[in-house]
């Protein structure tokens, strides 16, 4: 199985890649250390089967990459590790083309469960992003039904959300 992982540091990438042994056999991973270096890649190696993304915040996360890397790769899914604890950030990380979004603060056991629900084609969160607030419509529409293909008119755009 193809796999990228995007990280800023080594050991962030090489954490990513050891949960992702103990699911999937015969992986081979291609590790860079900039979101430009990840589109590069789904730009140029064919059958990628999955990208794990860092994103370092908000205000510093130029989400247009994400959305260009999750159309390049599709039908294969994007797993943002992100570093954010707001909903609100979180449903724009999933507008943008992930399939799901991990915590740096995750357990192992959820780390594991989500590489698994997002490599089977599900949509993931962590558990405390759901229950933060009891009005979670917003983040259900998000995840529900999700097309992992886009229409030429909206390739620059994100997902809108209902």
């Amino acid at each position: 199985m193809k796999t990228l992982i995007e990280g800023r540091s080594a050991i962030h990438r090489a954490g990513i890649a050891s949960f992702l042994r103990q699911l999937v056999d015969g992986l081979e991973v291609n590790e860079v250390d900039s979101l430009e270096a990840a589109l590069d890649v789904v730009l140029t190696v064919s059958d990628l089967e999955l990208a794990v993304l860092e994103l370092p915040g908000c205000s510093g996360t130029p989400l247009h990459l994400l959305k260009e890397i999750s159309d390049a790769i599709q039908p294969a899914p994007v797993l943002a590790v992100a570093h954010y604890k707001d909903r609100q950030d979180v449903i724009r990380v999933l507008e943008y083309g992930a399939a799901g979004c991990l915590v740096p603060s995750a357990t192992r056991q959820e780390t594991l469960t989500a590489l698994r629900r997002v490599l089977d084609g599900e949509a993931w969160l962590p558990l405390r992003l759901l229950t933060q607030n009891r009005r979670n419509a917003s983040l259900r529409t998000a995840l529900a039904g999700r097309p992992r293909e886009q229409t030429p008119e909206a390739q620059h755009a994100p997902r809108k959300l209902s």
